[in-house]
């Protein structure tokens, strides 16, 4: 079931952990393997939290690095049925994308 994404806590993210991150045009983009939680208590750190993906096989079309940072502000939805996480951007734009280690990271947290 596909739903607009509103976690109250960060156990609800680190349960897409393993999910599948695909484009809004149904392009795949890799695996969730981390996420990483800012400093704020929730409900402040919400839409702030970074998703690590790794691209395994399709990291030629989108970067040649070994993972993919993408920020909780690009998700459009969750599909619990199909451990599916959908991006508010098509496969064009996410190749223009910089999926590069954001310098803050440190500052980051994960569970």
């Amino acid at each position: 079931m596909s739903m607009q994404w509103y976690p109250t806590s960060p156990h609800d993210y680190d349960m897409l952990k393993g999910y599948a991150v695909y484009t809004s045009d149904n392009a795949r983009l890799g695996s969730v393997e981390e996420i990483y939680h800012p400093a704020e208590d929730m409900p402040d750190a919400r839409g702030h939290s970074i998703f690590k993906v790794n691209p395994g096989i399709l990291r030629e079309v989108f970067t040649h690095a070994e993972d993919l940072y993408i920020p909780e502000r690009l998700i459009q939805s969750v599909d619990t049925q199909f451990d599916k996480i959908i991006l508010d951007l098509s496969k064009d734009a996410a190749q223009q994308q910089d999926w590069s280690r954001p310098e803050n990271l440190d500052t980051f947290h994960t569970l």
